[in-house]
């Protein structure tokens, strides 16, 4: 009992003055969070459920982006990578328990007889020792320190598979992009070859004239020039998209290219659920991942200032020793050892490395802050470009109301004598412009709400899950 007394007294005497860490409870975020978003001019009204809010509900779309997530090379790597992580984290705390091991040994030994027992005596005396033991040893968790090693194993899991979430929206982003480029070539090439056709048409009209002489070779001239750089067009329309097509297969996992008819963009859908900017903390999972890495280094710290405090180990030993096997549990042995370390000097070591992990903490303060800035700017700029490309394309739309108007009127004149064709040939290119400009603008748009989706993150990422 006095032994016991003394050991409690040295832990409270090398105890005083130190104090083990007490881990912070929540990131220190030097920033105001608004509470709405200020580019937002009209009402979110629609809230998705599970997928990816920028489908825009088009089945062919929901189709590969959930193969995209199942399927994904790069994705099943880092599910893998999460399973690893967790392992981690189980292993770690394994230190939590005993540590029990069962070791066994024989031993033969001939020896010199060293007594004589009369003529009969042996030169050399064999003897068999058979022993087997159970040795325990354990650590008490007097300051945490254990439990902190565990903590942060688990943290960084959740980086791991909070990372994971964030590489699914991506990908989802992605596959969208690559389908709504698909779709954009193939409406394009709808749109280019019925401005072919126009052309074509006028080529015939200026063929004619041209038999009656109301027409000069220049202006036939001119009008196929227009109609091979068309043809030249639709050929780099075929080639990008062959490319994009090979670009999807590859976020598909596959070798060959997916085959569908879709050849119409989708329509832009309501906004969705976009919440408050708070709601970014929980929604996005790159921040849930910088929340979770500053939680581990935070837990590293703690292990840092405990790893300066008194450790506590206990050890036991039991021992079956026995010349003859059969007679082994006659004799038992067991010895028992408690110990105390406290680190008195190591070059300053121990207070380094606590001092390098609050550094490491600040560290991950700074940076959770400055991605949660990011995210919110993120949804800002998608809200302001998508506001401002609905205006263009109304802009757009009435240009090319004028355009049309203007296009009429001249070929109008030119039929009658009262022009030249340059003007007609300029105002059909203008006219053919300003509706591929329509159509890239719409394309655009889009691009805009897929932008927003993926800034605004998931609470339940996409649909995505273990492989």
């Amino acid at each position: 009992m006095k032994s016991y007394n003394i050991l409690i007294l040295y832990l409270l005497f090398l105890s005083i003055g130190c104090s083990a860490h007490h881990v912070r409870d929540e990131v220190p975020v030097e920033m105001q969070i608004p509470d709405q978003w200020s580019n937002l001019s009209i009402d979110s009204a629609e809230s998705y459920g599970s997928g990816f809010c920028g489908d825009f509900s088009d089945p062919t779309l929901r189709a590969l982006i959930e193969r995209a997530l199942s399927e994904n090379l790069d994705l099943r790597a880092a599910w893998i990578r999460v399973e690893q992580s967790e392992i981690i984290a189980e292993i770690s705390g394994s230190a939590r328990y005993p540590n029990v091991n069962l070791q066994g040994s024989v031993t033969r030994s001939l020896s010199p007889m060293m007594i004589d027992m009369g003529p009969n005596t042996p030169e050399n005396s064999a003897t068999t020792t058979w022993n087997i033991s159970a040795p325990v040893a354990y650590e008490v968790d007097l300051w945490g320190r254990i439990a902190a090693q565990r903590e942060a194993a688990i943290f960084d899991a959740l980086v791991a598979r909070e990372s994971v979430e964030a590489m699914s929206i991506s990908i989802a982003a992605q596959v969208t992009e690559m389908y709504l480029n698909i779709v954009f070539q193939r409406e394009l090439r709808i749109l280019l070859e019925q401005q072919l056709e126009l052309a074509n048409q006028t080529l015939e009209t200026l063929v004619l004239r041209f038999s009656h002489g109301q027409a000069i070779a220049n202006d036939l001239l001119l009008q196929r020039t227009q109609i091979e750089g068309m043809r030249a067009q639709l050929v780099l329309i075929d080639a990008s998209e062959a490319q994009f097509l090979l670009a999807l297969a590859t976020l598909l996992g596959s070798a060959d290219t997916e085959e569908f008819a879709t050849n119409e963009l989708p329509n832009v859908s309501p906004l969705p659920d976009l919440g408050i900017p708070a709601d970014l903390l929980m929604n996005r999972p790159d921040l849930r991942a910088a929340h979770a890495q500053w939680e581990a280094q935070n837990s590293r710290l703690a292990v840092a200032v405990a790893d300066r405090l008194p450790a506590l180990r206990l050890s036991a030993t039991l021992i079956l020793q026995s010349a003859n096997l059969s007679d082994i549990l006659n004799e038992i042995f067991w010895s028992a050892v408690g110990s105390v370390t406290q680190p008195i000097f190591g070059g300053n070591r121990l207070n380094l490395t606590v001092e390098l992990n609050e550094l490491g903490l600040d560290e991950q303060a700074l940076n959770y802050g400055q991605k949660l800035l990011v995210a919110m700017h993120e949804v800002e700029e998608a809200l302001v470009l998508s506001s401002f490309q609905e205006e263009h394309i109304i802009l757009l739309t009435q240009q090319l109301q004028t355009a049309t108007q203007s296009l009429q009127q001249e070929q109008n004149r030119y039929l009658q004598g009262g022009g030249a064709f340059l003007r007609v040939l300029s105002g059909q290119n203008t006219l053919y412009g300003i509706e591929q400009a329509l159509l890239q603008s719409e394309r655009q748009s889009l691009s805009y709400r897929v932008q927003l989706c993926r800034s605004l993150g998931s609470s339940s990422s996409i649909g995505g899950s273990d492989v």
